[in-house]
């Protein structure tokens, strides 16, 4: 991906981020372990479930109706 539009209000607050979570996210970014990649992996089954709950709370707050009518959560 060379660029992405992102809305900072839905952002976590970088200090509020798991220590454990954004180390290893870190190293995946800035490429800095071989084993980066793995250990991202493992630490996900940690976190599996509440990223779809965190993601159902954030885009509860707003809603964008697209021209077939239907509602689309952002």
């Amino acid at each position: 991906m060379d660029m992405g539009i992102v809305n900072a209000g839905q952002l976590a607050i970088y200090a509020d981020i798991d220590p454990e979570l954004r180390d290893v996210v870190e190293d995946v970014i800035l490429n800095r372990r071989p084993d980066a990649t793995e250990r991202l992996l493992e630490l996900a089954g940690r976190y599996k479930g509440e990223v779809g709950a965190e993601s159902r709370r954030i885009r509860s707050g707003a809603t964008c109706r697209s021209r077939s009518g239907s509602s689309t959560p952002w």
